[in-house]
């Protein structure tokens, strides 16, 4: 285990080591070299999430949400917030919801009564606490999850069933065929940011997977 940890702690090294070579060949002129190490760099990065994703899933599964936590707390920081979303996204599902959904595409999903419904993820950051900013595709689903993970590594998840997503979904904002949802936590109350209709409350819809599927 030690061994495989030092291999990932090598690899932000080696990723510095590219990027100097790639500012060095800009300022020489060198057209080879910056091409060469410019796609060094990029099959570097596609081999780090591979390898951190395949090592995070050879880890014995959580058995409680406070091992979730941790997992989800300790994950490398050199790790996309794409592929970071994807990782947690897939934990979660395979701990929560198991075979009762079938995936479909992308943060789609189809749940036993065959609607499809999206999983989205955010994280917050410590410059906008008790905030989580995410999307989901457009016009593809009729309800949706919002995984929203705390700074701490702890993860909630808001559900928004079919009448609700008819309901708001058309106030929300739309950016590059994403629909946008803003979740806002004050203390131990949930809302959500809804044009022309203010802050709508959600609370009782936390964690309420029975909702969605």
């Amino acid at each position: 285990m030690n061994n495989e940890q030092n291999a990932l702690d090598e690899l932000p090294i080696l990723r510095r080591k590219l990027l100097k070579e790639i500012e060095a060949a800009l300022k020489q002129g060198g057209k080879s070299d910056f091409y060469e190490a410019t796609e060094r760099l990029r099959s570097g990065d596609s081999l780090l999430e591979q390898v951190v994703a395949l090592w995070r899933g050879q880890q014995a599964p959580s058995a409680s949400k406070r091992k979730e936590t941790e997992e989800n707390e300790n994950l490398p920081d050199y790790i996309s917030a794409k592929s970071r979303g994807e990782h947690i996204r897939s934990k979660w599902v395979d701990s929560n919801l198991g075979r009762s959904v079938v995936p479909v595409t992308g943060t789609l999903y189809r749940n036993g009564r065959g609607e499809i419904f999206g999983i989205a993820y955010a994280k917050e950051a410590e410059s906008r606490r008790n905030r989580w900013f995410s999307g989901l595709p457009e016009k593809k689903f009729q309800s949706a999850i919002l995984l929203c993970e705390h700074i701490s590594g702890k993860l909630d998840a808001v559900c928004l069933p079919t009448d609700f997503i008819a309901r708001y979904t058309k106030n929300c904002s739309v950016s590059h065929g994403q629909v946008k949802f803003m979740v806002i936590k004050r203390e131990e109350n949930w809302f959500i940011s809804v044009r022309g209709k203010g802050e709508v409350a959600i609370t009782e819809n936390v964690n309420k997977f029975t909702l969605i599927v």
